[in-house]
């Protein structure tokens, strides 16, 4: 187990990780592959793909890992992980050998069953719950071109920009954002020195590499979400 430093020093995020082209042949590779399940009587046992025969994902895909990680190593298996909103897990490892590396790779067609709003309606959204407090804003305020500065699509993260507290309308814009984006499903990764983990969201195309001793377990999306939290995970041994 390791240490808060050492998780957020080893652990790498990429989004928007893959083309447009490469995204689509991912997905349908995935479409035309076997579901497999270890144990169907084991709550711990979830659907699962083994995509280690494939030759897209162990030459094509992690060729694009080894050069945007800038990774030395080989493979060991690669696998498709689903979650239902009713497949959780506990902290686990997936190697005790410190050698190894894990490069997840996000795939979700749908994140959110609530992301049906664009840009415009979420601020309309806000402008719409502030009328009657205005939130302590001033009329000036109202005035404010929030279209400009306001940023928001299906692979924003939830992190708040620095902007963010420019102007009231705008900052609880970025706040009903973060409320229809965040389904809760995360990759958490347990440090030695908290009991609580280090919550990496699970965002669409998005690649995190984090070494395959870490104790970690991925959090699916809720019930009210139409996706899976599906995951292809590539566990890599280090040269």
């Amino acid at each position: 187990m390791s240490s808060y430093l050492d998780i957020i020093t080893n652990v790498k995020q990429i989004k928007n990780f893959l083309d447009e082209n490469t995204m689509i042949k991912t997905i349908q590779e995935i479409k035309n592959s076997n579901l497999c399940v270890h144990d169907i009587f084991s709550i711990y046992s979830h659907l699962h793909i083994d995509l280690s025969d494939n030759t897209f994902f162990t030459s094509y895909i992690f060729n694009i890992i080894k050069q945007k990680f800038a990774f030395k190593g080989t493979i060991h298996n690669v696998i498709c992980k689903i979650h239902t909103y009713v497949d959780n897990e506990d902290f686990h490892s997936i190697t005790n050998d410190t050698n190894y590396t894990i490069f997840s790779i996000d795939i979700n067609l749908d994140t959110t069953v609530q992301f049906k709003n664009n840009t415009t309606s979420i601020i309309n959204i806000t402008k719409h719950k502030l009328t009657q407090e205005r939130d302590g804003s001033k009329e000036s305020d109202w005035d404010f071109d929030v279209l400009s500065e306001f940023q928001c699509n299906k692979n924003s993260d939830l992190i708040l920009p620095e902007n963010y507290n420019k102007n009231p309308i705008l900052r609880a814009a970025y706040l009903e954002k973060n409320n229809i984006l965040d389904s809760s499903g995360y990759l958490f990764i347990q440090p030695k020195d908290t009991p609580f983990g280090i919550a990496y969201e699970h965002i669409y195309n998005n690649c995190i590499k984090f070494p395959g001793h870490f104790p970690h377990k991925m959090k699916p999306y809720h019930k009210f979400s139409n996706a899976r939290r599906i995951s292809i995970l590539f566990t890599c041994k280090n040269i």
